[in-house]
């Protein structure tokens, strides 16, 4: 059954974006990169990374593991590495397993957009693991810090959205332009680490 052909009403009001979804590549674009995975990477990201420091304080470890003859920077990357890892993982995993599915569709995947899509995703979503390691610094609760970032996350693409300020609009570090998200991701990974080693020098337990 066609929808759009029994119901005028909805091809009316739907029909311009219903033809795009039958694109493959923007489906991918809009519905893999611009919404599932998407919200899958911000969520393991700040599961992963708001832990690193806040899940040590509150298992009253951090004083144990920092007192060791190891410098806190060096802990500090070790623990960041790891979540970023962590993170990238399911990220590449989930998104190569679309691969399958593709093929059964009659149309030719964009392999150039997919691959720059991807690459958008995992520094995106490095840099979320870094700004979920620096709420880890500086909230010593696991729940409340990941609560707050995630609310800002969601607040930014919500308020971006609302007011057309794509300028600040975190979903586009996944779907944008790709140079500019790569660079923006690149230099805020630099930036927040930097401040996250300069926090946890000064922080104390």
């Amino acid at each position: 059954m066609d929808i759009e052909k029994e119901n005028p009403l909805i091809n009316s009001r739907y029909g311009p974006l219903l033809a795009q979804l039958k694109d493959l590549n923007i489906f991918v674009r809009s519905q893999w990169f611009g919404k599932n995975l998407l919200e899958l990477a911000i969520l393991f990201a700040v599961i992963n990374g708001i832990g690193i420091i806040a899940g040590e304080y509150e298992r009253k470890t951090a004083i144990f593991l920092f007192s060791k003859p190891v410098s806190r920077k060096s802990i500090f990357s070790g623990k960041i590495t790891v979540a970023i890892v962590y993170t990238l993982i399911p990220v590449m995993i989930s998104t190569f397993l679309i691969l399958p599915f593709v093929k059964t569709v009659p149309q030719n995947l964009d392999t150039p957009m997919f691959f720059k899509l991807l690459i958008q995703a995992l520094l995106a979503s490095a840099l979320t693991v870094a700004i979920a390691g620096l709420v880890s610094i500086m909230v010593n609760d696991r729940v409340k810090g990941g609560l707050i970032l995630l609310s800002c996350i969601v607040g930014d693409i919500v308020l971006a959205n609302l007011l057309k300020w794509n300028f600040i609009d975190y979903s586009l570090l996944f779907t944008g332009d790709f140079s500019e998200a790569v660079l923006i991701s690149l230099l805020g990974i630099l930036i927040i680490l930097g401040l996250s080693y300069y926090l946890i020098e000064k922080k104390e337990f």
